[in-house]
């Protein structure tokens, strides 16, 4: 369908058998099946100049500049002329037999004795026949009411990232365009529909770490459940600090600096090539120099070792988990070099090698984060 010569088309609406579309003279001009009226050659606004249009089933509707929306087509499915019952209409939509508009408040009006809309302020709304319907809020939310049997009306929905801005409705399904340029989609998977498969992947991070050492994070394993072809992935993690996720990229490990204890609620967020995502939350203890050196002595203690050796370490340790706890740095960094000391001198021998050097990376930790 072109436009007439030196003339082009601003808006476009596709309807049951026919579509329109809005010239840039204010003229809508049609094409398709035209049984009720609903697809003249052109149409011309009976006040000021079509700005928009929305195609129904059997019907058509404009928006002219003067906030007015008209309709042409089945009398049985639309009013004539709808006028807003206060201020003025900036948007018409039309849902198959139905005829409403959004008012400059952002409220959604539909015409006499059809189905009252969905509360609240809207940026886009679309309705499906009176079975179900959607509008996208102010917030960037969905919300919808009606038939839900397929999951296709759910009482709200947030974008799995940014904003949603548009919406769609079909019979058992709809989709909603985000501010990122990608689009979801939720309800039945046949007739061409799809269902969102959000990818997954395996989020590791350490149970706890001593203050001043990194918290390693990691992505592992991702993949669309039954997609093998999903093979492109990006990552992007929230090391807990308050500054949120950083950006992403194709590494799926992150190291998280520490400077004080506490408890860190890491994350991490796996996204496919459509810019669908998972994300994952772990806690993570981020432990003072006397806590991991309450740790370390319960480790010595549970060891199977010599009495004696067990003792001499305790011992030590013991001494530098109380100048920690009095604030004493320097008796706690001496009682622990010579903690270090020892399990060197007993690697391999009286401690085993895996279990010595276990504990010599921990001690060297615990001098790390009491600064000695």
């Amino acid at each position: 369908m072109l436009p007439p010569s030196g003339q082009w088309f601003v808006s476009v609406s596709a309807g049951g058998g026919h579509g329109c579309a809005v010239r840039n003279d204010g003229v809508i001009q049609c094409w398709g099946d035209n049984e009720f009226g609903q697809a003249p050659a052109t149409r011309t606004a009976a006040s000021g100049t079509f700005t928009a249009v929305s195609t129904g089933s059997y019907h058509t509707c404009g928006l002219n500049s003067t906030g007015v929306i008209e309709c042409f087509g089945s009398t049985a499915l639309q009013v004539p002329s709808f006028t807003a019952s206060s201020g003025s209409f900036v948007q018409v939509l039309t849902g198959n037999i139905r005829t409403c508009g959004i008012r400059a408040d952002s409220s959604v009006e539909c015409a006499p004795s059809q189905s009252v809309p969905i509360a609240g302020t809207f940026v886009d709304y679309a309705a499906y026949f009176f079975l179900h319907e959607c509008g996208i809020n102010t917030d960037g939310v969905a919300v919808c009411q009606g038939d839900n049997n397929k999951g296709q009306a759910p009482a709200t929905r947030s974008a799995g990232t940014g904003r949603f801005t548009q919406v769609a409705v079909g019979t058992f399904h709809t989709c909603a365009l985000r501010t990122d340029g990608a689009i979801e989609c939720w309800g039945e998977s046949a007739g061409g529909a799809f269902m969102t498969v959000l990818p997954t992947a395996t989020f590791t991070a350490p149970a706890s770490v001593i203050v001043g050492q990194p918290i390693a994070l990691a992505l592992t394993n991702a993949q669309v459940p039954g997609y093998p072809l999903a093979t492109s992935f990006t990552y992007a993690f929230d090391c807990g600090a308050g500054s949120g996720f950083g950006a992403s990229s194709g590494t799926p490990t992150a190291s998280c600096s520490t400077s004080s204890a506490g408890t860190r609620s890491v994350r991490g967020r796996v996204i496919d090539q459509h810019l669908d995502h998972t994300t994952y939350t772990a806690s993570v203890i981020v432990k003072s120099a006397a806590q991991g050196t309450g740790d370390l002595i319960s480790q010595v203690s549970s060891a199977g070792l010599a009495p004696d050796i067990r003792n001499a370490l305790l011992t030590k340790l013991n001494h530098a988990l109380s100048a920690l706890q009095e604030g004493n740095t320097k008796i706690a960094c001496d009682y622990l070099k010579t903690f270090i000391s020892q399990v060197k001198s007993q690697r391999g021998k009286a401690i085993p090698t895996a279990t010595a050097d276990a504990w010599l990376l921990t001690a060297q930790q615990l001098q790390a984060a009491a600064g000695c």
